[in-house]
């Protein structure tokens, strides 16, 4: 796998994260991460880039029906631990099991 995206997996444990919010796949190019989740009314796919030269990630949300794809919001330019964080927030999705805080 490539290490950015073995990176961003880890940073945002994503095996915790994608059994709390139901994700269905998780898509990547060499530098970027996709996955749909079910249980938000606002969005339910989420789409990480990371921008090598920067060193940050932009967090794009969009809402897809059947084949109908729609950017619904953008967070560019976030650090590694700001990820969980404005994904919860935009979200209200809580991405940590319970007994592990």
């Amino acid at each position: 796998m490539n290490p950015i995206i073995s990176t961003l997996l880890q940073q945002l444990n994503w095996r915790e994260m994608s059994m709390m919010i139901g994700a269905k796949a998780a898509v990547h190019g060499e530098k970027d991460l996709s996955f749909r989740f079910p249980m938000c009314k606002k969005a339910n796919v989420c789409r990480i880039e990371y921008d090598e030269g920067m060193d940050l990630y932009n967090m794009t949300f969009s809402k897809m029906r059947k084949y109908e794809v729609k950017e619904v919001e953008t967070f560019p330019m976030l650090y590694a631990e700001d990820l969980k964080i404005t994904f919860e927030g935009f979200t209200g999705l809580d991405t940590r099991l319970p007994f592990g805080r």
